[in-house]
């Protein structure tokens, strides 16, 4: 393939990505009028307004004819819309009883807490010692051992999480196994982004990748994966929210079942 196809191939793609962010921009702008009436419906608002950001400042670095790539930022920002979709999958959109989604609810306040605490006593900060902060770690980890389901769990697990080690319950592979992700693609692709995102010699290889057809070949990942992503992002919104799926085209739609397709293979 020459660099002229390529590069139409690659604006095809950018195309239809830009089509994804706009929806859930539009899906986004409507937050301040849809009823979130439990910590559940709230907590998919925030993490789905904090994915379509991702995919605003992702389309950024995607112009149309750009003379190079920011492959390295591509990269990070890719490995961030990933973390993004799992968290809004994890807490609102599995399809888990509730009682296991305030389980997390609680495991998370707690873990928030504490993880806020650490960093003020890291610091040197004198806030860390005040009884307001202590105060609300003492209450978060009250909630927490309050919770029947947290009470069954083996004493192990418990002491993880206690200690601050463990926040969330699930790890990404068997998020990807309910999310219909391909558990293998998922880890492959993460751990390539994860070089970039420690800059591990992969990140410096393909910083002076020389020839512009094969930057085009890295950037055509980032764009799917992206895409991919988002689409699903998308997807469990509306399955979260139901009425929104209005705000939405047909083609959009299908395309979101195209990505869906994608990722499950």
């Amino acid at each position: 393939m020459d660099e002229t196809e390529a590069l139409l191939k690659y604006q095809g793609k950018r195309e239809k990505f830009a089509s994804l962010v706009d929806g859930a921009f539009q899906l986004g702008s409507t937050c301040d009028s849809r009823p979130a009436e439990t910590w559940r419906l709230r907590v998919a608002v925030d993490i789905f307004t904090k994915l379509t950001l991702h995919g605003m400042a992702i389309r950024t670095l995607f112009p149309a004819t750009p003379p190079v790539w920011d492959i390295g930022s591509l990269a990070v920002l890719t490995r961030a819309v990933i973390d993004t979709y799992f968290a809004l999958f994890y807490f609102a959109a599995d399809k888990d009883s509730d009682e296991q989604i305030e389980l997390r609810h609680v495991v998370g306040n707690y873990n928030l807490t504490k993880h806020r605490n650490q960093i003020l006593d890291f610091i040197g900060s004198e806030h860390s010692e005040t009884p307001e902060v202590s105060g609300t770690v003492d209450k978060a980890l009250a909630d927490l051992r309050r919770n029947a389901i947290f009470q069954g769990l083996e004493q192990s697990e418990k002491k993880d999480i206690e200690d601050g080690r463990k926040s969330i319950l699930l790890t990404n592979s068997a998020l990807a196994q309910r999310a219909g992700i391909s558990p293998r693609f998922y880890r492959g692709m993460y751990k390539y982004l994860s070089g970039h995102v420690h800059t591990l010699p992969i990140a410096i290889q393909q910083m002076n990748t020389p020839k512009r057809p094969d930057q085009i070949l890295i950037v055509w990942n980032f764009l799917d994966l992206n895409s991919g992503y988002l689409a699903l992002g998308i997807r469990d919104f509306v399955r979260i929210f139901p009425a929104s799926r209005g705000l939405l085209s047909d083609s959009l739609m299908a395309e979101i079942r195209r990505r869906e397709n994608e990722l499950s293979a």
